[in-house]
């Protein structure tokens, strides 16, 4: 599985490779070179359908991170309650005000 900073680098440079395809079909040279428009359209499919993928994963990446902190957090919740309780028990501790 890929990290956050990798899917980053590349969702940057897929979206770079996509503006200079928009670029080139709505400049005027494409209009006279059909074949080369034809293929950077293809190209540019490819592109969207990549970066769709690429943002699912992001997203996953990102799930699992926050799912992971809910757990650690939960963690330490039951451990501090953990440790008031067993203080709690202990006769030879006395909360005094």
């Amino acid at each position: 599985m890929r990290n956050k900073q990798h899917l980053v680098k590349e969702i940057v440079q897929l979206c770079a490779i996509k503006g200079s395809c928009k670029y080139f079909l709505a400049s005027e040279r494409s209009m006279f070179e059909v074949e080369n428009a034809t293929q950077v359209q293809q190209n540019l499919s490819v592109i969207n359908r990549s970066l769709s993928d690429l943002y699912k994963e992001l997203n996953e990446v990102e799930n699992r991170k926050a799912e992971s902190l809910k757990l650690v957090g939960r963690k330490d919740y039951q451990l501090s309650l953990n440790a008031v309780m067993l203080f709690n028990a202990d006769r030879r501790f006395t909360l005094r005000e």
